[in-house]
């Protein structure tokens, strides 16, 4: 049992405590009362509860935030921090900003620290990010920079930005800087953007394109996003574009997503380019999201039950699999061990390949990319976690059939197999750190076989 409690914190089941940091609250800013203390050029601002205690916002990800500002006004430093006082950690995976204008009171450079207020890289693989302006007074180039003020590359691939603006259609055109300071492709797959804005300054169109500026077509087949936005500033409608900026059907079967909010649960809808509702690849023709998980419903709004999508929404249960699995491996002979070990291959199959829909082909082989973020991305630990418990049975289960190392070999192959496949299907994102998880698992697999093994002898 104790082991459980641990995995589930690992995975991110918290309690709906409110203390400590990096908890669950049900209480956001919206419920709670701002109070302001302003002390020479230093001002705090805390959220507050009914009874005036400083409460934890949990939208915000903090209870206080202490601004330091210059003379003009201007906040150099926001140190985040918790209902106790403590450093509070935020979703970019810092605890302070510090910032630096210049004559004009243009923001130049913003720096990201930790809890002891040292540089720190944040999420997006940078710790400073500084801006220069053009004579309208408009952002006209971001340069990324390391804790050591090294220039770095961002998380999307680029090392900076460049900006130009048409002051006639309000566009902005943003071109993707490599270590050379030409055009570079992001990850995502192109080098340029050219966006257009609603009045309230919400992102209208995005439209794609190469190094060269010509149109270029993404992981979905789209060229480019239409948005429009609810009162609150949410988006409640994405529709796809083709080269010409036309609504167009994606590799994923819509080209249009329609969103509808209430009480904090969101809701997709997917349409086609003439409006009309789709079926998508499994089964759903929209998606309930409560929370991190997703539930699919059917043409009439219902909840819909799909094994796939369940074991994403509730990774727990693949710890009750591998366990009962390990148990059964244990006690059958070498024939009904290599059935099991059938099943668990076309279950492994199943759960990476053939429930997963079709998000276009890409990779990423940079080593230890999503491990640099476990403990600050819940979303990447769960991942990481699941691809090492899938792997653990079929550790054991290759142990107790070959009772020899080359099996840790065998499951490898079948690890690198997976990834190619769900490259050249478009189903999953190749990456060399789903194999390292994977072999993780198998090794621990194959020493608990051989643990019980020995202990049964």
């Amino acid at each position: 049992m104790m082991v459980l409690v641990g995995l589930s914190a690992l995975y991110g089941f918290q309690s709906q405590s409110s203390e400590g940091i990096g908890k669950v609250s049900s209480l956001q800013s919206a419920d709670l009362k701002t109070v302001s203390v302003i002390e020479d050029n230093k001002e705090s601002i805390s959220f507050v509860d009914s009874n005036g205690n400083v409460t934890y916002a949990s939208d915000k990800h903090f209870a206080t935030v202490v601004k330091s500002k210059d003379d003009s006004g201007n906040s150099i430093t926001e140190v985040y921090l918790d209902e106790k006082g403590e450093p509070a950690l935020q979703p970019d995976g810092h605890y302070a900003l510090k910032r630096t204008y210049n004559d004009k009171g243009q923001n130049v450079e913003t720096t990201y620290l930790d809890a002891q207020l040292n540089p720190c890289r944040n999420t997006w693989n940078y710790a400073t990010i500084r801006r220069t302006f053009n004579a309208d007074g408009k952002k006209e180039r971001e340069t990324f920079y390391d804790e050591n003020g090294k220039r770095t590359r961002h998380l999307s691939d680029e090392y900076g930005r460049f900006f130009e603006y048409d002051n006639e259609t309000g566009q902005t055109s943003i071109t993707y800087l490599g270590i050379d300071d030409k055009p570079t492709r992001k990850k995502i797959g192109y080098a340029k953007v050219l966006r257009s804005y609603w009045e309230n300054g919400k992102i209208k169109t995005d439209l794609y394109y190469d190094v060269d500026g010509q149109p270029i077509k993404l992981s979905l087949g789209q060229y480019g996003i239409y948005r429009e936005y609810d009162d609150f500033g949410r988006e409640k409608l994405i529709t796809y574009l083709d080269a010409s900026g036309q609504p167009m059907m994606t590799s994923q079967g819509y080209a249009t997503v329609k969103y509808m909010y209430s009480n904090g649960v969101a809701t997709e809808l997917y349409y086609d380019q003439v409006g009309k509702p789709v079926q998508l690849s499994r089964g759903q023709y929209g998606t309930k999201k409560i929370g991190n998980q997703a539930v699919y419903l059917n043409e009439k709004g219902e909840e819909q039950f799909e094994l796939g999508n369940y074991l994403r929404n509730h990774p727990w249960w693949l710890i009750v699999i591998a366990f009962a699995a390990i148990a059964l491996s244990t006690i059958l002979n070498k024939k009904g061990n290599i059935f099991l070990g059938i099943a668990g291959i076309l279950f492994l199959i199943y759960v990476t390949i053939l429930f997963r829909a079709s998000e276009g082909k890409g990779a990423n082989l940079e080593p230890l990319w999503s491990y640099k973020q476990f403990f600050t991305n819940d979303a990447l630990r769960i991942e990481i976690l699941n691809n090492i418990w899938l792997f653990i049975p079929l550790g054991c289960i290759l142990f107790n059939i070959l009772r020899n190392p080359k099996a840790l070999i065998i499951l490898m192959l079948i690890s690198v197999c997976i990834e190619a496949c769900q490259l050249i299907f478009g189903v999953g994102l190749c990456e060399l750190d789903d194999v390292l998880s994977n072999g993780i698992g198998s090794v621990v697999g194959y020493s608990v076989g051989y643990i019980i093994n020995s202990i049964r002898k």
